[in-house]
C-alpha cells in the first residue's frame, strides 16, 4: 500500500467535515480545550503548511507550522493547504528522504506522513463533535492511527501541559478502536459540546469583570508629543471604576501565561480575539499588538481597568492596515474600531463596553486626547506610543522590556511597521488629513500632496 494514498484519503475525510462548518459555528468549543472551531481549523491549516514546507526542504521554520491563515473562507484555506501537502509528497522515490516534524523529530517522509494521517483522523472527530455531526472514519485509517498512538510514551515529556498530547484517559476494555485512539490521545470519547447560544456563545460576561460606570478620567505624566504640557500641575488620579490588573487563575486549570508579570487574559472572549487577529494579520502586526497590550499594562499597574477590554483594543487596533481593508476609504483606525466593536457586540458584550473599545482604537493615533479618557483608552495609546515611538520607555524597566520583546520579537520593526503603514493607507491618502500618517505618505509615496489645513479654510465655499 502506498502511504500517500492513505494520507490523501485521510485528508479527504477531514475535508468532508471541514466543509460542513458554518460561520456561526467557528466560535464553538471543541474537545481540545485551548481551541474553538476556528482555532482548531487554523491549527490544521498551519500543520498542513508545515508538513508541505518540511517535505520540500527537509525542515520548516516554526512560523510555517504555526502561521496558517483562514481568511474569510476556512474551507478554501484547508483545501489549498491539503493540495500543497499532496504536491510536496508527490515524488514517490523520495519517501525515504528525512524530514523534520515539529515537536517530534526527524523521520523518513513515509513515516512523517503517518503523523499527519493521525492528525486528520483525530481532528476530524474533534470538529465533528464540536459541530454535532456524525463521524465514522474508515477502519484502516483508524487502525494505522491507533498503531502510531500506542507508540507515544505516556510520560511528562510527551504528554500534559506544554506537550504535544494530553495525558491518556481510561476506556472500557471493549471500547471501539476509535474510542481507544481518542483516549490514548487524551480525548474523552463521550465528549459533548456544552450548551451554547447560536449567535452569542459569550453572551454574558463574568461578574468579576463587570465595570462600574462612573467616569474615570486619566491623565499620564507623559503626553504624546507634549511631554512638558503638564508643567507643575500634577496628573489627576484615577477615580473608582473597574477591577485591578490581577486576574483569576487560568480558567482551564492550565498554566497562566505571564509576561513581565502581566497576565495575558485567557477568557473565552480574549481567546477568540487572539484567534481572529492571528488569522487575519501577519507576525509583525500580531506581535506588535501583543506588545501594545503588555506595554500599556505595565504602565497601568496602579490603575483600575478591564484587562479584557484593553486586550481586545490592543489586538484589533491595527486590523485596518491588513489586506481585508484594501478597498476601504475610511481611516484605518475606524476600520479596526468597527471590527472590534462588532466582535464584542456579537458576543453579547454591552454597548457601553463596545463603544469604549471603539474609542480606544479610533483615537490611538491622536496625540494627547486619549490620556484624558478612561484607562482602557489611555493604555492602548500608551502601549502604541511605547512600541512605535519609544515614548515613556524609561517608565518601563529594562527587565520588563527585555521579557516582552523576547516573547514578542520586533526584528527590524521600525522599517517594517512604516512599510505596513504605507501599504495600508496609500490607497486612501485623504484619510491622513490632520493626523500623523500624512508624514508616512510624504516620506514613502512619490508625489503625495498632503491636504493643507490653511488652504482648505481659504478655499472654502464661504464668499468672504
Amino acid at each position: 500500500m502506498d502511504i500517500r494514498d492513505l494520507d490523501r484519503r485521510a485528508g479527504a475525510v477531514l475535508g468532508e467535515v471541514v466543509m460542513q462548518v458554518r460561520t456561526e459555528q467557528l466560535w464553538f468549543p471543541t474537545p481540545c480545550p485551548d481551541w474553538t472551531v476556528r482555532g482548531l481549523l487554523r491549527h490544521i491549516v498551519s500543520e498542513n503548511e508545515g508538513f508541505a514546507a518540511a517535505a520540500t526542504n527537509g525542515s520548516a521554520p516554526v512560523q510555517k507550522w504555526t502561521g496558517g491563515r483562514l481568511g474569510d473562507n476556512p474551507a478554501g484555506a484547508y483545501r489549498r493547504s491539503n493540495v500543497r501537502v499532496a504536491e510536496a509528497f508527490a515524488d514517490g522515490g523520495a519517501l525515504d528522504r528525512p524530514m523534520e516534524v515539529r515537536e517530534f523529530g526527524t523521520f523518513p517522509r513515509r513515516v512523517a506522513l503517518t503523523f499527519r494521517q493521525l492528525d486528520c483522523v483525530v481532528h476530524a472527530w474533534d470538529l465533528a463533535r464540536a459541530i454535532d455531526i456524525p463521524y465514522d472514519p474508515p477502519a484502516d485509517m483508524v487502525e494505522m492511527a491507533l498503531t502510531l498512538a500506542r507508540r507515544i510514551p505516556d510520560n511528562e515529556a510527551s504528554r500534559g501541559p506544554g506537550a504535544a498530547f494530553e495525558r491518556s484517559v481510561k476506556v472500557p476494555g471493549d471500547a471501539s478502536d476509535l474510542a481507544t485512539l481518542l483516549a490514548l490521545l487524551g480525548r474523552n470519547p463521550d465528549w459533548i459540546s456544552p450548551p451554547r447560544l447560536t449567535r452569542t456563545p459569550y453572551a454574558v460576561r463574568p461578574a468579576s469583570l463587570a465595570l462600574h460606570r462612573a467616569p474615570q478620567p486619566l491623565a499620564f505624566p507623559h503626553l504624546s508629543f507634549c511631554p512638558d504640557l503638564w508643567g507643575s500641575r500634577p496628573p489627576r488620579a484615577p477615580s473608582r471604576g473597574a477591577l485591578s490588573t490581577t486576574l483569576e487563575v487560568n480558567r482551564r486549570g492550565g498554566p497562566v501565561t505571564r509576561i513581565a508579570d502581566i497576565e495575558i487574559p485567557d477568557s473565552k472572549l480574549a481567546t477568540e480575539a487572539t484567534e481572529l487577529v492571528r488569522d487575519l494579520t501577519d507576525d509583525l502586526i500580531y506581535h506588535h499588538s501583543r506588545r501594545v497590550f503588555l506595554f500599556g499594562s505595565v504602565q497601568g499597574r496602579e490603575l483600575k481597568y478591564d484587562p479584557e477590554l484593553l486586550y481586545v483594543g490592543a489586538m484589533f487596533h491595527d486590523l485596518g492596515l491588513t489586506g481585508t481593508y484594501r478597498d476601504s476609504t475610511q481611516r484605518f483606525e475606524i476600520d479596526g474600531a468597527d471590527a472590534a466593536a462588532n466582535f464584542l457586540r456579537e458576543r453579547g458584550i454591552s454597548e457601553t463596553d463596545a463603544e469604549l473599545v471603539w474609542t480606544a482604537i479610533a483615537l490611538h493615533t491622536t496625540p494627547e486626547i486619549p490620556h484624558h479618557l478612561r484607562p482602557e483608552i489611555a493604555l492602548v495609546t500608551a502601549g502604541v506610543e511605547a512600541d512605535v515611538l519609544g515614548i515613556a520607555l524609561d517608565r518601563i524597566s529594562a527587565e520588563a522590556r527585555a521579557e516582552i520583546v523576547a516573547a514578542h520579537p520586533r526584528p527590524d520593526f521600525k522599517n517594517q511597521i512604516l512599510a505596513t503603514f504605507t501599504k495600508g493607507i496609500a490607497h486612501r491618502p485623504s484619510t491622513t488629513f490632520g493626523n500623523v500618517k500624512a508624514d508616512v505618505l510624504a516620506r514613502y509615496v512619490p508625489g503625495f500632496q498632503p491636504i493643507n489645513f490653511v488652504d482648505t479654510i481659504l478655499n472654502s465655499a464661504w464668499p468672504e
